[in-house]
């Protein structure tokens, strides 16, 4: 008789407890939290998992490396990372074909080939913000929740995720385990070592489509666009002002607040960021590390460098849409173009004088205090500001590093290299705009305009000034007009620099309204 033929089984059905578990994989349920750190978790099971972490049992080391783990599955999962090779298997590794990269599972690979096919499923509800993993996700979502469960027990500073936590501790310890094998430099995370390769090796696989600039992280190019786009995502809550990224909003805010955690230990000046204090340092111990390979002039920072290169290469990218002057960076635009507007909001308390930059604003009140900090090496002369010590300096070495393109002469200032660039190419960019007439140099305008505020002063022919030759602090209200007035001999006359004249005890030979080449 015939084996009857039976139905095919049906697929197993999950029991209530184990589909609710299923369930909050798709949600943000975490019900299971530990009392440790408050960290929450979907099952019990994860939970007992990640307790282990915090009683430091981890029983399963392996045998190439020594590295301890927690549960046997990780052991397991760990040591294809040390297999040779092998087929992509349960056995084996996975390799990326685009690259080349190992990894220890199938997930691992297929989390890994989007940062090739720039695939970013994930978004988030809060700022429209994608990601390519939904952990990346799940810890951006703290930015916007400001939870940080994870609490350094030396100092009290909070974290957001655990690993931040470990790189953070090991600044304490003064741990540096991960070194580059190429100049030995020592970090205290991976992702810092990684990043520091990159100076070596040259790697930017990510490129711009705009202006073709690479980029290690696909992450570092999406920022980069938005100069292109103008987008601004991140604003101040205090002032409106918007940001590219969270980063550069966090900078901010200490302005507000007036923060300043990193002090320098020579002159007490205050700093947002240790990036800062560390290139500030260089400039009492004199260290000046990335040198033009033009003419070997050595910087503090990198950014300095690449902006002096560009006064050999001649290149001024940054133009002013009012008179035509360029510029080899933003800053000096910027600073440049408050001569058009006249804008100066930082005002002084003693003398009322206004300055576009509180830095400028600072050095100034120093006319008041008389402090001159900043003394020269070889004769001892004290400066207000280090530019004038460094300007000083030259006048000991010889130095002059500002050399005109037309003619060769070199000059000790860029200031000065511009005054004389004018006699080259004849410009007169400075219009009085009282009369019409043009001048090449802005400090020639200003005396100009005082010409006609002064209007009261005599001419030639005209009486020269009585007894009283100035107001209540002895100067002359309009000394301009050197004529033969006054006190006869009418000779010849001359419009002449204005000089401080003393009523009391003023010589003929101090005198600029002494009339000159009489007769």
């Amino acid at each position: 008789m015939p084996t009857p033929l039976l139905p095919p089984p049906l697929p197993a059905v999950p029991d209530a407890a184990s589909l609710r578990r299923h369930e909050r994989s798709h949600t943000v349920e975490r019900p299971h939290v530990c009392g440790e750190c408050g960290r929450g978790f979907p099952s019990r099971r994860n939970l007992r998992r990640h307790q282990s972490t915090h009683a430091g049992q981890r029983s399963f080391p392996c045998a190439d490396c020594g590295r301890v783990f927690t549960q046997p599955s990780s052991l397991k999962m760990h040591s294809r990372t040390h297999a040779a090779g092998g087929s992509a298997g349960r056995s084996g590794v996975h390799e990326c074909p685009e690259c080349g990269k190992r990894l220890s599972d199938a997930r691992s690979l297929k989390r890994h080939a989007r940062t090739h096919t720039g695939e970013r499923p994930y978004v988030c509800a809060e700022c429209g913000s994608d990601f390519p993993h939904a952990s990346s996700l799940k810890a951006h979502a703290r930015t916007h929740t400001g939870e940080r469960p994870h609490c350094c027990p030396l100092c009290g500073k909070r974290f957001a995720h655990l690993h931040s936590l470990k790189s953070h501790a090991r600044a304490h310890l003064g741990e540096r385990p991960h070194a580059c094998k190429i100049c030995r430099k020592a970090f205290r995370n991976k992702w810092n070592l990684k990043r520091h390769l990159s100076t070596h090796s040259g790697e930017k696989p990510y490129a711009c489509a705009e202006c073709g600039r690479g980029f290690l992280q696909f992450s570092n190019l999406r920022t980069h666009a938005r100069t292109h786009s103008g987008e601004r995502p991140h604003a101040c809550e205090q002032c409106g002002k918007g940001f590219a990224q969270l980063s550069g909003l966090k900078i901010h805010a200490k302005t507000h607040t007036g923060e300043r955690p990193h002090a320098c230990e020579q002159c007490g000046k205050g700093f947002l960021h240790r990036s800062s204090l560390k290139v500030h340092e260089r400039v009492h111990s004199g260290e000046r590390p990335h040198a033009c390979a033009e003419c070997g002039k050595g910087f503090s920072q990198p950014s300095s460098l690449k902006i002096h290169a560009k006064t050999h290469t001649g290149e001024r990218p940054h133009v002013c849409e009012q008179c035509g002057r360029g510029f080899p960076n933003g800053r000096n635009l910027k600073r440049h173009l408050a001569t058009h507007t006249g804008e100066k909001p930082h005002a002084c308390a003693e003398c009322g004088k206004g300055f576009l930059h509180l830095s400028n604003l600072k050095i100034h009140g120093r006319v008041h205090t008389g402090e001159r900090p900043h003394a020269c090496d070889e004769c001892g002369r004290r400066f207000s500001n280090l530019s004038d010590v460094k300007k000083h300096y030259r006048t000991h070495t010889g130095e002059r590093p500002h050399v005109c393109g037309e003619c060769g002469r070199g000059f000790t200032s860029v200031c000065n290299l511009r005054r004389h660039h004018v006699l080259h190419t004849r410009d007169h960019p400075h219009e009085c705009a009282e009369c019409g007439k043009r001048f090449s140099l802005l400090s020639t305008l200003k005396n100009h305009l005082r010409r006609h505020r002064q209007r009261g002063t005599p001419g030639p022919g005209q009486p020269g000034p009585g007894p009283e030759l100035g107001g209540a602090d002895g100067r002359v209200a309009g000394a301009r007009w050197a004529g033969g007035g006054g006190g006869g001999g009418g000779g010849s006359a001359r419009w002449r620099r204005p000089a401080l004249i003393r009523a009391a005890g003023a010589s003929a030979r101090n005198c600029c309204l002494t009339p000159r080449n009489f007769g």
